[in-house]
């Protein structure tokens, strides 16, 4: 039985009648280990990955599993959900029992049979399991690999987990995956102002695009109460694609966060952090950074606001500092705290962003700077830094005077005269 699925298998039991029935689903969500199981519940269910209309027409119950619909006359299609995310501040006992966490345990015990969640890492399998959006392939695959790793270290490694999405990734016609690849620049979700920021084209005219995106799973679409429909990367998605995107494109998101931060819309703060982390001119980050200054305070956040007046001032030029560096400005604050010796969560706490954002920032300087380790990084900021003025050389003092002696004073009693 498929942990976390037991109520959804039930409802498919029920559901499965004569003629065909899709499940679909993104990338690893467990379509085909659900087909297998309801077989084995319903002997009279034919599982087919591609079922020809004649089976269909025939009467006989018809399991078929993809990311899309099939789109055949008569097709029943059920989506199949990542699993359930584990809340902030949930006691031990009651987090054991989330299904993201305990197919994430389960999987670690079957390779490290000591492994269980306790208060030092629960934490970090918190983040993990929404970092894999309770995508349950992932989650086997980051289990077994804390068989030689913590959960922490794998935070560095999600893409890692899921491979097949480059595969289906490059199933896309190049218009899909170029606007795909701009959207994971978003951390939240977005509606149609941001698609129109990634192709600089009214929204009506790409309805094909993100139709084709939600289809394929690559989109998840959420109706809010009022408004117009937003839309959300799967994280393991967006940490994928977020690093491949073209400076064209990173410009239009950074102009759209500050014309939203001008509007004093929200904006959450790992937009802010992707925008500001892609500026490469002093000059820009500076205003960027003001900017979000001015939000923080208008909105009541005097803490946020003085942290990004700070990261302003800092990139005020100094006279003697060197004036080019291969890295951008939120990747030249990153090395700072590295050379500092602050790990990636102390970072990720300090500016405000995800540990995994800290994670890629960090890679991205160690690669921009061809360098292997964080005491390389450290030298690196340590040679940028200006000089201090040498200090003025001690004024030689003249020597002293010698003090003259006093002259002796007279003895009281005078010498006794010797008796011969």
């Amino acid at each position: 039985m498929p942990l976390g699925r037991q109520e959804l298998l039930d409802r498919l039991e029920r559901a499965v009648g004569p003629g065909l029935t899709t499940l679909v689903g993104p990338v690893g969500v467990g379509k085909s280990v659900l087909a297998a199981a309801l077989a084995r519940r319903r002997p009279d269910v034919r599982l087919a990955d591609v079922p020809s209309g004649g089976l269909v027409a025939s009467g006989v119950p018809v399991l078929a599993t993809g990311r899309e619909p099939l789109r055949l006359p008569g097709e029943v299609v059920v989506e199949v959900e990542p699993l359930a995310l584990p809340e902030n501040g949930l006691p031990l006992e009651v987090l054991a029992g989330v299904p993201s966490v305990a197919v994430l345990v389960r999987a670690a015990r079957s390779v490290r049979p000591g492994f269980r969640l306790t208060e030092a890492n629960r934490d970090d399998v918190v983040k993990l399991c929404r970092e894999l959006d309770g995508v349950p392939l992932a989650l086997v695959r980051a289990g077994e690999r804390l068989k030689v790793a913590q959960p922490g270290e794998l935070l560095a490694r999600v893409p890692e987990l899921l491979p097949e999405l480059a595969e289906h990734v490059a199933t896309l016609p190049g218009a899909a995956a170029d606007l795909l690849t701009g959207l994971s620049l978003f951390a939240a979700d977005f509606g149609a102002d941001a698609v129109e920021t990634v192709t600089g084209r009214p929204y009506a005219t790409t309805w094909d695009l993100v139709e084709l995106l939600v289809d394929k799973r690559f989109l998840v679409v959420r109706e809010p109460e009022t408004g117009g429909l937003r839309f959300r990367l799967p994280p393991t998605t967006r940490a994928f694609l977020v690093g491949r995107n073209g400076s064209d494109v990173r410009r239009r998101h950074c102009g759209f966060v500050l014309a939203e931060m001008g509007a004093r819309a929200d904006v959450v703060p790992e937009d802010m952090a992707t925008a500001f982390g892609f500026l490469t001119a002093p000059e820009e980050a500076r205003r960027f950074a003001l900017a979000a200054a001015e939000y923080h305070a208008a909105r009541g956040g005097l803490d946020e606001g003085l942290v990004w007046l700070r990261r302003a001032l800092g990139l005020t030029e100094r006279p003697g500092a060197p004036a080019a560096s291969p890295l951008t400005a939120r990747q030249e604050e990153v090395a700072e705290l590295v050379a500092r010796g602050l790990t990636n969560r102390a970072i990720a706490r300090r500016l405000g962003i995800s540990e995994w954002t800290a994670v890629n920032h960090v890679r991205e300087v160690l690669r921009r700077l061809d360098i292997s380790s964080r005491v390389e990084v450290a030298r690196w900021v340590a040679a940028r830094a200006p000089h201090p003025h040498p200090p003025a050389a001690p004024r030689p003092h003249p020597p002293a005077a010698p003090r003259p002696h006093p002259p002796a004073a007279p003895h009281p009693h005078p010498p006794a005269v010797s008796r011969s």
